[in-house]
C-alpha cells in the first residue's frame, strides 16, 4: 500500500509541473508570436492638450495673436513598438497647432502636429486627432481708451417729488482695454451696471469689478464676448448723485433809490417768476428764493428793459433751463414824462460836517436840469414849488474846499414820480464850495 501511494504522489507531481510549464511555453510562444507577427501596437489618449507657439512664424513678425480657439482638448490615437509604446505616458504628449500659413488676421482651419513634451526619443505613428481640425481666429493685440457709463436700471428715488437724480458716474470715468482689433473695433457702448433694486431718499455709491463690464456691440444690441479683453483699472466706483428739488420765487432789489421814493411803487413785470432748481440735499433747506441782482434807480425810465443772467452756483442744477431773465415796467405807455430845470434855489445842504451849518457852504451850480416821470395826472399836478433837491454832505471833512457831491431830486407828496438820472445811469452832481 505504501509503494502505490508514493507511486501516485509522483505521478500527481509530474502533472502539476507539465501543467505549468505547460502554461509558460504558450505563453512565451504567444509573445513571440506576437512580436514577430505583431511588431505594434495601437494606443489611445484622451483630453490631450492644444498648445499654440507662433515663436519664429509669420504670424509673430506681424503682431498677430491667436485670439479665440473653438477647442482646448483633442483625443489621439497613436502606434508605435509594441514593446516601447506602453510606457508613454497621456501628460507627455501635446497637440501643437499649425501655424506656418497664418499669415494674416482672420479665421483658419488648421491641422495639429502630435509631439511627445517629454522627448523620451519613443517612435510612432499618429493614426487619429478626433477633432481632426481646430477653428482658430488670429488678430493684432492693441489698446484703446473707452468711456463708461453707468447703468441704473433699478434703482430710483423716494417718490415723494422733491427727489431728483441729477447724474450717475464712474469713477474712473475712462478705462483703458487691451484686445484683437476687431473686438475693440466693434465696441459701440462700455456699462458699469449696478443690479441692486433700490429706492434712495440719498447719494449713492456702488462697486463693480471690471470682470462685469458690458461691452455692447456696434452692429447690434447684443453683448460682446470680453473673455479676450483685459482692462487696467481693478474696479469701477459708479456714485448716483441724488439731489433735491424745489421751486424758487425769482427776487430783484432797487439801489441808490431817494428815501421819499416807495420802491414797492415800481410794479416791475418778470419775464421769469420762478425756476426750478436741484441741489445736494440740504442745501436748499429754508430757501425761497433767489436773487438775480440789482437794480439802479437812476436808470429806470418808464421803456427801459433790465436784463439778468441765471448764474446759479456750481452745486446747483437748473432744472426749467432758464438762462435769461427781463424785468421792466408794465405797460410804459401809461407813464409821462417831462423835463425840468431848477435853480440853485431849490437846493438844500444836509448833513454838513462837524462843526459847521449849511449856511458855512455856498453852492456853485447855477441850475440842474432833469427828468421826471410818472402817471400823466401826477405830471399835470407838480409844480415848482414842489421839487427841491438835496445836497447831502454826508458829514465829510473833506468839503472843507471845492467839492462835487451826488444830488437827490425830491418831488414832495409825490410817492409814485421820480426823477431819472444822467444819461449814463448816474446821480446828477451838484458843486458845493466851503465859505470858511
Amino acid at each position: 500500500m505504501i509503494i502505490i501511494k508514493n507511486i501516485t504522489q509522483r505521478i500527481s507531481g509530474l502533472k502539476t509541473f507539465n501543467i505549468v510549464f505547460s502554461v509558460l511555453v504558450a505563453v512565451v510562444l504567444w509573445y513571440t508570436v506576437s512580436i514577430l507577427v505583431y511588431p505594434t501596437a495601437p494606443k489611445t489618449f484622451r483630453d490631450v492638450n492644444v498648445a499654440v507657439d507662433l515663436t519664429g512664424t509669420i504670424a509673430e513678425t506681424k503682431n498677430l495673436r491667436m485670439v479665440s480657439k473653438s477647442l482646448d482638448k483633442v483625443n489621439v490615437q497613436i502606434q508605435g513598438d509594441r514593446s516601447q509604446i506602453g510606457s508613454i505616458k497621456a501628460g507627455q504628449l501635446s497637440a501643437k497647432v499649425k501655424v506656418e500659413n497664418v499669415i494674416k488676421a482672420g479665421e483658419y482651419q488648421l491641422d495639429f502636429e502630435i509631439v511627445d513634451t517629454a522627448k523620451s526619443g519613443i517612435k510612432f505613428d499618429v493614426l487619429a486627432v478626433t477633432p481632426q481640425k481646430i477653428t482658430a481666429q488670429f488678430d493684432t493685440v492693441e489698446t484703446r481708451e473707452f468711456k463708461v457709463t453707468a447703468e441704473t436700471p433699478d434703482i430710483s428715488v423716494t417718490q415723494n417729488g422733491s427727489l431728483y437724480i441729477k447724474e450717475r458716474k464712474c469713477t474712473p470715468d475712462v478705462i483703458t482695454v487691451q484686445g484683437p482689433k476687431h473686438q475693440l473695433d466693434n465696441i459701440a457702448q462700455c456699462l458699469a451696471v449696478v443690479s441692486n433694486i433700490l429706492e434712495l431718499e440719498d447719494s449713492y455709491s456702488a462697486k463693480v469689478p471690471v470682470s462685469a463690464l458690458v461691452f455692447k456691440s456696434k452692429q447690434s444690441e447684443v453683448e460682446i464676448d470680453s473673455s479676450s479683453l483685459s482692462v487696467e483699472a481693478p474696479e469701477i466706483f459708479v456714485d448716483v448723485v441724488v439731489y433735491e428739488k424745489a421751486r424758487l420765487n425769482l427776487t430783484y432789489e432797487i439801489v441808490n433809490n431817494p428815501k421819499y421814493i416807495a420802491v414797492n411803487a415800481f410794479n416791475f413785470s418778470l419775464s421769469e417768476k420762478t425756476i426750478d432748481v436741484a441741489a445736494p440735499k440740504g442745501m436748499l433747506a429754508n430757501t425761497e428764493n433767489y436773487h438775480i441782482g440789482s437794480i439802479n434807480f437812476y436808470e429806470i425810465t418808464p421803456n427801459k428793459v433790465f436784463d439778468f443772467k441765471i448764474e446759479l452756483p456750481e452745486s446747483y442744477e437748473n432744472l426749467s433751463n432758464i438762462t435769461d431773465v427781463t424785468v421792466a415796467l408794465p405797460s410804459p405807455e401809461n407813464f409821462k414824462s417831462k423835463e425840468i430845470t431848477v435853480d440853485r434855489e431849490h437846493f438844500v445842504i444836509l448833513n454838513p460836517p462837524a462843526g459847521t451849518v449849511s449856511d458855512d457852504f455856498d453852492i456853485v451850480t447855477q441850475k440842474l436840469t432833469f427828468e421826471i416821470f410818472g402817471s400823466e395826472t401826477d405830471i399835470e399836478k407838480i409844480t415848482y414849488g414842489d421839487i427841491i433837491v438835496e445836497v447831502d454832505l454826508n458829514n465829510n471833512a473833506d468839503t472843507a474846499n471845492t467839492v462835487t457831491v451826488p444830488a437827490s431830486v425830491v418831488i414832495q407828496n409825490y410817492p409814485h414820480v421820480w426823477a431819472g438820472g444822467t444819461p449814463d445811469g448816474k446821480a446828477h452832481m451838484v458843486t458845493v464850495d466851503s465859505r470858511q
